[in-house]
């Protein structure tokens, strides 16, 4: 509202009255009418809360600051009600407070606080979906910025799926129009996916994954996660390789830019990704910023593959590197107690591409048709058992499966096939046949009993 004084000033000026506590704290939430962002959820947390709190300077302290991102921080917004059919999906833009621009990763950790009473409020619930579909638009932009400019039109950009995405391999000021900074940041990404990922565990309501625009995000995202894997040389040519992000420009604070014209001090593959910039939107010294590698891997172990109805892909396939394969990856070791559970679980019928029949049994994939096993699942089995019996079952299922050619196939048919249909796939896979034998090695080492059975 224009009659609203700007919170920048109005926050250095005591506002009554004083809280009865020694500091006599000021109350400093604006009037209602010029909140950007009304709950009544939220207020009755506030008022519960904070009446329970015995020193009433802490007390006020509460009231000032739980709700400020509400009171003065949502900055712009469009559908945030669905009373409009013309509103596809609600948009909010979020302000970092005294800077007019909306980061990412301030925008989500702004939010979470009021994440677990999404569900009693449907403005509130709107508001998170906002946030995400304007992040989500913004990586589309281009994913390498940490901070973006307000759009003059929200309402227009809801009728649009997407803007289109930007390509530019130097990144500096003004480069990109609707981009406000261009610090390369890991934990930008992450906490996109960490807004995402816990909106959705708390409302179970995963309406945006069916959006192009939030699925155009996330595969921008991990596209620019495998390109910042790179190292900055060629590992054969020993060239330069070059680089997607680079970011420099004119000041006199070296936090302000990076080493190299701007592509940043030179990394060796390691698997981690580089990052030109911390959190604190300081350059980094070392590209490998660990906290946000381990943020990013905590968020990548949250983001499930689903089809749009709730439902996630749980399944393991039959070749290696698998699940199934983890010990002999040195991953992890057999008797890991995560990895028995998993194992039971990739043997059984609750992986979709498990198949077992009159004729074999094992792990199948999206490879090879349906109700066909992979001899290699089995072989995989004996590969990573203790058990006698286990191993003993594996190796009948591998010896009826040559369909008497006497070699290990890619797969093999559980069930009676009809006439002119193959039993199997692939009469010669050297790899299998190979691995075949290094189970039977290993049998022959640690349990030289079954094979003399």
């Amino acid at each position: 509202m224009a009659s609203c004084p700007d919170y920048t000033e109005y926050a250095k000026v005591f506002h009554g009255e004083a809280s009865n506590g020694l500091l006599a704290l000021p109350f400093q939430r604006p009037i209602e009418a010029c909140r950007t962002f009304t709950s009544k959820v939220i207020d009755y947390v506030i008022e519960s809360v904070s009446s329970k709190i015995a020193n009433a300077d802490l007390a006020r302290l509460f009231t000032n600051t739980f709700p400020n991102t509400l009171d003065t921080t949502i900055f712009r917004t469009s559908c945030l009600t669905e009373a409009s059919s013309a509103c596809h999906h609600p948009l909010a833009f979020l302000i970092t407070g005294d800077i007019e621009a909306m980061w990412l990763r301030d925008s989500a950790n702004q939010l979470l606080p009021y994440v677990p009473y999404v569900n009693q409020d449907v403005s509130l619930k709107r508001l998170f979906l906002g946030a995400l579909y304007m992040q989500a638009q913004f990586i589309s932009i281009d994913p390498y910025a940490n901070a973006y400019k307000a759009p003059s039109n929200l309402e227009k950009w809801a009728e649009t799926p997407f803007p289109p995405a930007l390509n530019h391999q130097t990144h500096s000021p003004g480069s990109t129009p609707q981009v406000y900074e261009f610090k390369w940041e890991i934990d930008s990404l992450a906490s996109f996916f960490s807004l995402s990922y816990q909106y959705w565990q708390h409302t179970q309501d995963d309406s945006f994954v069916t959006s192009p625009i939030w699925m155009t995000a996330v595969e921008r995202v991990l596209t620019t996660l495998q390109q910042e894997q790179q190292g900055t040389f060629d590992p054969v040519t020993g060239q330069v390789m070059p680089v997607r992000e680079e970011f420099h420009q004119q000041t006199d604070r070296p936090t302000e830019t990076q080493f190299q014209d701007g592509r940043g001090q030179p990394i060796k593959r390691t698997g981690m990704v580089r990052s030109l910039f911390r959190p604190s939107d300081d350059a980094c010294v070392y590209p490998f910023f660990v906290p946000g590698n381990a943020m990013m891997a905590v968020e990548l172990d949250h983001l499930d593959e689903v089809d749009g109805y709730g439902s996630q892909l749980i399944m393991d396939d039959a070749n290696i590197p698998s699940l199934l394969s983890l010990p002999l990856l040195g991953f992890v070791d057999a008797s890991d107690a995560v990895y028995q559970n998993t194992r039971r679980l990739v043997l059984s019928r609750a992986n979709p591409y498990y198949f077992e029949g009159p004729l074999m049994a094992g792990i199948g994939g999206p490879h090879v048709p349906l109700n066909y096993a992979w001899p290699m699942s089995q072989i995989v089995r004996i590969l990573t058992s203790n058990d006698d019996d286990e191993i003993k079952q594996a190796l009948q299922w591998l010896v009826k499966s040559t369909d008497q050619t006497g070699l290990i196939h890619e797969s093999v048919s559980v069930i009676e096939v009809k006439a002119g249909k193959d039993r199997y796939t692939r009469p010669w896979f050297a790899w299998a046949n190979g691995l075949f034998g290094q189970a039977i090695l290993k049998i022959y080492q640690e349990k030289p009993h079954l094979l003399s059975q």
